[in-house]
């Protein structure tokens, strides 16, 4: 990661020096992006766009809230396949496509076969915060002809699902969750906010599941 945030800063040096700079979005690796850009090149950003964190973070604005957007030489900082094509889409509407500065360009196009398990069913716009309950009945019924089983989920999303069910696991049992780091993350964290959630044998991995 760290040398794909130089690549990009490099490449803003070499074409772009002296353009006001604005990151978005400002999700964990807009975090990091920040602080690499600031403390090991001493380069201070214009703007920070966010359109959840908005009533979080001091100092970051929603998109929809940016004046003269073409003042500015975007980086792009979304590595989450789900969000990354809109979030590039958007901004290709406002600004011209070279002064964006995409740190992902290589994601793969998200496909709708790709959906996450919470979005099974649902139509396009519908919340992703409710579980996928045909994923659950299956569990259940797993669990009921064994003492012991592992269940895998691939694509967490917000970890509605995978909160729901650890509730049917015991601590025999075994949740994989792989997905983007900062995901794992959150379910981490949501998993301490959750009641009766076992999540001691929960592993989240984006590339192995090695207990």
């Amino acid at each position: 990661m760290g040398d794909r945030f130089c690549d990009a800063i490099n490449y803003y040096q070499r074409n772009w020096e002296g353009r006001k700079i604005a990151i978005y979005p400002f999700g964990r690796n807009g975090v990091q992006f920040k602080e690499l850009l600031n403390l090991k090149y001493g380069i201070q950003e214009s703007l920070i766009v966010d359109n959840n964190d908005k009533d979080t973070y001091l100092n970051i604005i929603p998109l929809d809230e940016v004046h003269d957007y073409e003042d500015y030489i975007w980086f792009l900082t979304c590595m989450n396949p789900s969000y990354h094509k809109s979030i590039v889409y958007s901004l290709k509407e406002l600004v011209p496509k070279q002064q964006i500065i995409d740190l992902y360009n290589d994601l793969p196009i998200y496909d709708e076969r790709f959906r996450m398990l919470s979005v099974i069913g649902t139509q396009q716009g519908e919340t992703v915060s409710a579980p996928c309950w045909e994923f659950l009945e299956m569990i259940k019924k797993k669990k009921n002809e064994n003492r012991r089983i592992n269940v895998a989920e691939i694509g967490i999303g917000y970890g509605a699902t995978a909160v729901e069910a650890c509730k049917c696991l015991t601590s025999e049992d075994t949740y994989f969750c792989f997905d983007f780091e900062d995901c794992i993350d959150n379910l981490r964290r949501v998993s301490i906010l959750v009641d009766k959630c076992m999540f001691t044998n929960c592993h989240g991995k984006l590339l192995n599941t090695t207990k």
